[in-house]
């Protein structure tokens, strides 16, 4: 066997040094303030993605429409067609006979149009094809060949009239819907601020309950060695040190239900801000608590100010007005003026089959230059006569739905301002829970010390110091739940009314 030199116990232990230091470092958590937490969940979670990529989509529909009233140009190519059929051809007083028709087509269209804001346009479109055609007869009859050439260019104008403006009503409601997507993102994003709020609250109280937890341990575990002390010393009989035994055991697996609740909201916390599942975190909350001094009919008007919800039911009233007037037009007199001017020309039939494409688009030239103008002018009515009440029933259920819009948003402040009423009720009633409470705390304190001493004495019973370290347990906690409800309930007041009374500044 070989024999291990003297050094390498010393390097197995700076090596098993070094791993344990690089782990600890691994495991060092990232520790948050509750403005970073908000900073990182505007940036990356799950919830503003969604909501940039929804206003996103709503800003591109708006630039669509605004690009309606602008000039857009296409051209269409076929090259080539080819096709090859039997056409039957009829003969008079006897059998009909088979030719064989075969066709190869080369074609480009180009259009260019103009949207008019009076809903109308005008267009300018362009087509050339050059087309060669064969054909096999029947009975042995010489076959046929011939090659044309097309050229057009031809401006139209069409101008509805009597009705109503689809391109203007189509960019107003598209205006309208991109407001509506503002309006919901900033709503969700101060949902947002206030969700990371109060998780990161949630994960501070559970990281608060383990820390109680765990000084309430520590301090079982010491009643039970004096326990232990007295009850070998015959101070004291063995069914108090018993039970202090019993409540050590109580505090230990409380603790362990206070650490799996924290990593549970630890996860959830992580999730919702937008950090790795497998990055520790931990909260540092500002334990700072001052009276906020606020006036209910102040938030409630700054509330109707500047709620979206407020401002998305008076969109909602824009738009069913647009859908009485959209519905109403369909029965209404409708006009249509148009107009055109066209020139034409086709290539000489004349011209032998041998003829390059140039040659015949040339000839084209020649014939759209000397050919007659094609054009025209028509006006057309529609005049609906009757429908047995249909559109009217149609018109009026559009402004049912109109009046709908509008008792929507009466409610809607008033649910607004009952909300604030009872959110600014809620901070003030919290406040006060809050001072009684941290009184509380402190006396409860100050009580288990003295009780503590009274038992190091034998003054009181191991019982009557267990209820005493209850006391104080609760007394921290109840100090915790009452510190962050106080914190939540501003918060709260903040999203709904989206001014920051605590620092007297108007929310982004």
């Amino acid at each position: 066997m070989k024999r291990i030199p003297k050094k390498a116990p010393g390097l197995f232990v700076l090596f098993g040094l070094l791993l344990i230091c690089q782990g600890a470092g691994a495991q060092t958590p990232r520790t948050l303030t509750l403005k970073q937490a908000i900073a990182i969940a505007e940036k990356q979670s799950y919830r503003i993605l969604t909501l940039r990529e929804n206003l996103r989509a709503a800003e591109e529909n708006l630039k669509a429409a605004r690009g309606e009233f602008r000039t857009n140009a296409k051209l269409n190519l076929s090259t080539p067609v080819l096709r090859q059929q039997v056409t039957e051809i009829p003969v008079p007083n006897g059998l009909p006979v088979y030719n064989t028709t075969g066709t190869l087509l080369y074609r480009s269209d180009l259009s260019i149009n103009q949207p008019l804001p009076t809903n109308g346009f005008f267009s300018l479109r362009s087509s050339l094809f050059h087309e060669r055609v064969s054909t096999l007869a029947a009975l042995n009859r010489p076959p046929f060949k011939r090659k044309d050439f097309y050229s057009s260019v031809s401006l139209q104008f069409q101008q509805p009239l009597f009705t109503l403006n689809t391109l203007k009503t189509s960019l107003k409601k598209a205006a309208l819907n991109y407001k509506r997507a503002l309006h919901n993102y900033k709503m969700q994003a101060a949902n947002l601020v206030y969700d990371v709020t109060q998780a990161f609250y949630n994960l501070y109280q559970a990281e608060r309950l383990v820390e109680i937890a765990q000084e309430e341990v520590k301090e079982r575990r010491e009643a039970y060695k004096l326990a232990q002390n007295k009850f070998k010393a015959g101070l004291i009989p063995e069914v108090e040190a018993m039970q202090l035994g019993v409540d050590l055991a109580q505090s230990r697996n409380a603790l362990l239900v206070a650490k799996g609740n924290d990593a549970r909201l630890a996860d959830s916390f992580r999730q919702l801000i937008g950090l790795p599942l497998d990055e520790p975190v931990r909260v540092l909350p500002d334990l700072q608590y001052r009276e906020v001094k606020i006036s209910v009919e102040d938030a409630v008007q700054r509330a109707l100010k500047n709620r979206p919800e407020v401002r998305n039911k008076e969109i909602d009233v824009e738009l069913a007005k647009i859908r009485v007037r959209e519905v109403d037009n369909q029965s209404a007199i409708k006009g249509m003026f148009s107009a055109y001017y066209n020139l034409t020309g086709i290539s000489d039939p004349n011209l032998p089959f041998s003829s390059q494409p140039y040659d015949l688009f040339q000839s084209s030239l020649t014939d759209l230059k000397n050919r007659p103008r094609n054009k025209g002018v028509s006006f057309t009515l529609s005049i609906p006569l009757w429908d047995w009440g249909v559109n009217r029933a149609q018109v009026e259920a559009a402004k049912a739905s109109l009046e709908m819009s509008r008792l929507d948003k009466k409610e809607e402040e008033i649910t607004i301002r009952r909300q604030i009423r009872a959110q600014v009720s809620r901070v003030r009633e919290a406040f006060d829970r809050l001072k009684i409470l941290d009184a509380n705390r402190t006396v409860a304190r100050k009580s288990f010390q003295i009780s503590l001493a009274r038992f190091d004495n034998g003054e009181i019973t191991s019982q009557e110091l267990a209820r005493v370290q209850d006391q104080l347990s609760q007394a921290e906690v109840n100090y915790l739940s009452a510190l962050i409800a106080y914190k939540l309930a501003l918060a709260d007041l903040r999203r709904s009314t989206l001014y920051d009374y605590e620092n007297e500044t108007l929310q982004k």
